[in-house]
């Protein structure tokens, strides 16, 4: 272990624990749902955005079958939504009167409809708790964990200052 560096390991560490090096839930993009538990990924969902108006975005699950559309800053969810249906939302020339027609009544509502897709992941404290963003110390129990958790790394890796014969 000669060629490993104390100041090396430490850096390496800090900079995993720290989140200079970004994990993919890190690269996530989290929002929360009205009427939903847990928050949901968006990241590798289909998106929509437009400026101005009711509707500012939407996110679309073709594996899923699901909808999440910002409507006035609240995101609502909707199950069972088929590629034709998305394809028709997105082409919509007045967005806020085809979601009025076909989503605001309930067709696709999840609570009716069931089948809600599970987004697995480490959800960031700041998206459970407060929806999107946060303050820094929302994660500073996160940090003081993967801290914790790599004190046994970071003693296996330093030299111990024993030579061998």
């Amino acid at each position: 272990m000669g060629w490993i560096s104390r100041a090396g390991v430490v850096a390496v560490v800090a900079a995993i624990s720290f989140g200079f090096v970004q994990s993919p839930a890190a690269a996530a993009d989290w929002v929360t749902v009205k009427y939903r538990d847990t928050p949901v990924d968006v990241s590798q969902m289909d998106v929509l955005d437009r400026s101005g108006g009711d509707v500012r975005q939407a996110w679309y699950d073709r594996s899923n079958r699901y909808l999440v559309i910002d409507l006035n800053g609240t995101k609502y969810h909707y199950c069972a939504v088929s590629p034709s249906d998305w394809s028709e939302f997105k082409s919509a020339d007045l967005l806020e009167a085809h979601y009025r027609q076909h989503y605001y009544q309930g067709i696709h509502d999840c609570r009716e409809v069931g089948m809600v897709p599970s987004y697995a992941g480490v959800v960031p404290v700041a998206a459970s708790s407060e929806g999107e963003g946060g303050s820094a110390s929302d994660w500073i129990p996160i940090v003081a964990v993967i801290a914790l958790f790599n004190f046994p790394l970071i003693l296996a890796l330093l030299p111990t200052g024993r030579r061998r014969s």
